[in-house]
């Protein structure tokens, strides 16, 4: 028998989460809402829910979530977490996704959007809106080895549009050696040589455990 999809909401305002809670009633199995951050640590622990729908922003206990992300991530590995916000730069997405979450809704998005963000979640795929993605769509990369330090460093550079001279020059690393790490970057994000990337419609989610599967989870390449 399988398991009910459970969804935990995670709001300061409590009106607002009750309401949130009240919406994904009527689709899954709603806990009761945590309006606390000091609780959500130890209530994820113990509920493992499906899906956490998470507000970034705990202005009363002046907490911003998205620093917080990977902590939680770590005490509940098989949740999705689905980040609500009120920022839409690509910044704060980059940040949050590398973070762990799996999902990236802004606090005014409908509700069959977040049913949308919710099942795409839940059956293994990330989630975006295209309020902040764009109709061209996000290529979302699971490294099948993890990324080094000097090839986190030059990976942010080709977003940025670098070249591998300016690159090389910021590093201060020879040409030849940021040219083997691209090619390496390459290889660990399953894309052949041959293939055009448009780096900047590229963002790629840690290794779960140090280890991934390489997939593409949504988006396009151009």
């Amino acid at each position: 028998m399988c398991s009910p999809v459970t969804i935990l909401v995670a709001n300061d305002q409590r009106m607002i989460a009750e309401s949130l809670s009240r919406l994904v009633e009527s689709w899954f199995t709603a806990l009761p809402p945590i309006t606390r951050f000091a609780e959500l640590p130890m209530r994820l622990r113990e509920l493992q829910p499906s899906i956490l729908l998470l507000d970034l922003v705990w202005r009363e206990e002046k907490i911003n979530a998205l620093t917080e992300l990977p902590h939680l991530v770590r005490l509940a590995p098989d949740t999705g977490f689905v980040v609500l916000t009120g920022h839409s730069e690509r910044g704060f997405l980059d940040t949050a996704m590398a973070a762990g979450a799996r999902g990236y809704l802004l606090k005014d998005s409908a509700p069959t959007e977040m049913r949308v963000a919710v099942e795409e979640v839940l059956a293994g795929r990330t989630y975006i809106t295209p309020a902040v993605a764009g109709s061209e769509g996000f290529d979302i990369r699971i490294a099948i080895e993890p990324l080094s330090d000097v090839q986190w460093s030059i990976l942010r550079r080709k977003q940025d549009g670098r070249t591998h001279e300016a690159t090389a020059q910021e590093l201060r690393r020879d040409p030849s050696v940021i040219g083997y790490h691209a090619r390496e970057i390459r290889r660990k994000l399953g894309y052949p040589p041959q293939v055009h990337v448009n780096w900047r419609r590229v963002l790629v989610r840690p290794t779960p455990g140090g280890l991934g599967d390489g997939a593409v989870v949504k988006g396009q390449r151009e």
